[in-house]
């Protein structure tokens, strides 16, 4: 563990490593455990070690993906209800086998005010998760549905070793929030133009759109 938050955060100071190392919880999800549920407890602000969590707002039979949490990075929702001791707004699922390290909740304000540090790293993931969303919003907004279905896509496989995705029509049209319909027609058109390839329960994305 120390190895990793060296390599990845080497702006923490020693002693809040140490302290870290004394505290911090290592937890394995496997894939599609629910982490956080929206007005559920957030025990602590996970950093995520291998794996990624899905970030995201659901609404009866639809969700919202916000963003993903990848390796070395943390969650600015999960941050936001540790300092105001509020509830998760937010539900988060793992994406294949995720292992992540925790910061206790009750010890995240005594430390921020010890390490500076630490409330640059929080800051710099507040920036992330900002552009993150600012970007959700264009393409949900401005940008048209085969647009964002190329995205999400290429989201998909973004730092992962395997170019295909194992989704179904159905899936991707719930995570969309939009028609089964429409995501098989807009697929379709993809393939024809070359820019995917289409199996049963499976979606390859052509090496020009990675």
């Amino acid at each position: 563990m120390k190895s990793f938050l060296k390599s990845h955060l080497p702006f923490i100071e020693a002693d809040l490593l140490e302290e870290w190392e004394n505290l911090m919880q290592v937890s394995t999800f496997s894939d599609g455990q629910t982490i956080l549920t929206e007005g559920g407890g957030v025990p602590g602000i996970p950093i995520v070690v291998s794996g990624r969590i899905k970030v995201f707002r659901r609404k009866e039979d639809k969700e919202l993906l916000l963003y993903y949490i990848r390796s070395g990075e943390s969650c600015a929702m999960s941050f936001h209800a540790c300092i105001s001791q509020g509830n998760s707004q937010v539900y988060a699922v793992s994406e294949g086998e995720t292992e992540a390290l925790l910061i206790p909740a009750e010890k995240l304000q005594s430390w921020m005010r010890k390490y500076p540090s630490l409330n640059a790293y929080m800051f710099s993931i507040y920036n992330l998760r900002y552009t993150d969303l600012l970007e959700t919003l264009d393409h949900v907004l401005f940008g048209n549905m085969e647009d964002r279905l190329l995205h999400y896509l290429q989201e998909k496989i973004k730092g992962l070793d395997d170019p295909v995705i194992h989704l179904s029509h159905q899936e991707i049209a719930y995570e969309m929030g939009t028609a089964r319909e429409v995501i098989s027609r807009i697929l379709k058109k993809l393939e024809m133009e070359g820019k995917i390839i289409l199996s049963r329960k499976s979606i390859e994305l052509c090496d020009k759109n990675h």
